[in-house]
């Protein structure tokens, strides 16, 4: 049976295409003719209101602590940091420069970045005890917070707040659309998020057009009305 080794695997073929042309299990691709599901770009903002809505519910546990600290402290820093998920689980102390503000990140999606920490987040860090060589922990001060534990702690934040769309990913890309809104350009939005291109901070600054629409009527409308009054 022909060998495929790891580095030539295309995650964009098909399984099926690989068991019957590479891998020779099967005589006919069964999938062969259908048409692949269309995949939907998921483009979900969270707004003001939720923000606030999910920021009081974080407060609450936190003062009552019905969920884990390490949990809450999680979801604080990507909502501060723009981080993934996976860079904010497994993010140590040891990376972290309080000092000059800025957290190395030396396994990221894109590779090696340092990730500037604004003030809030430079607050949440210095409030926060070093237990373990984890920012972010379980019951176990010495293991990352697991995906697992988080899913959960995530869920139940959703279900507690009604918001029950929201992803993780959704607090990157409502502080990254926020980046682009207040100015920042795709090149900064690029290496605040770590992202390999420009394309995908492109997207934010596209979304931020369309969230200074409401901005770019009310001023066109005043503009118009002066001009109309001109006599």
């Amino acid at each position: 049976m022909p060998r495929t080794s790891a580095s030539n695997f295309s995650f964009q073929e098909p399984p099926a295409s690989l068991a019957c042309c590479d891998w020779e299990l099967i005589e006919k691709n069964p999938a062969q003719g259908i048409t692949p599901f269309p995949e939907r770009k998921r483009e979900r903002v969270p707004t003001d209101a939720e923000l606030r809505q999910l920021g009081g519910w974080l407060r609450q546990v936190e003062l009552d602590g019905t969920e884990l600290q390490g949990c809450v402290r999680a979801a604080k820093l990507m909502f501060f940091t723009a981080m993934r998920k996976g860079e904010v689980l497994a993010l140590q102390w040891a990376s972290i420069d309080l000092l000059n503000g800025s957290a190395r990140l030396t396994d990221a999606k894109a590779g090696r970045r340092t990730v500037p920490l604004g003030t809030a987040t430079i607050e949440v860090l210095k409030l926060s005890l070093q237990e373990g060589p984890y920012v972010c922990h379980g019951t176990n001060a010495h293991e990352p917070l697991s995906e697992a534990t988080f899913r959960g702690f995530w869920d139940r934040m959703r279900l507690a707040t009604g918001i029950l769309d929201l992803s993780a990913h959704d607090l990157r890309r409502g502080a990254l659309t926020r980046a682009a809104i207040m100015g920042l350009t795709a090149f900064a939005i690029r290496d605040l998020a770590g992202h390999r291109t420009l394309a995908m901070a492109n997207r934010y600054v596209q979304r931020a057009g369309n969230a200074l629409r409401p901005i770019a009527d009310v001023v066109s409308e005043r503009m118009a009305a002066s001009l109309l009054s001109a006599t």
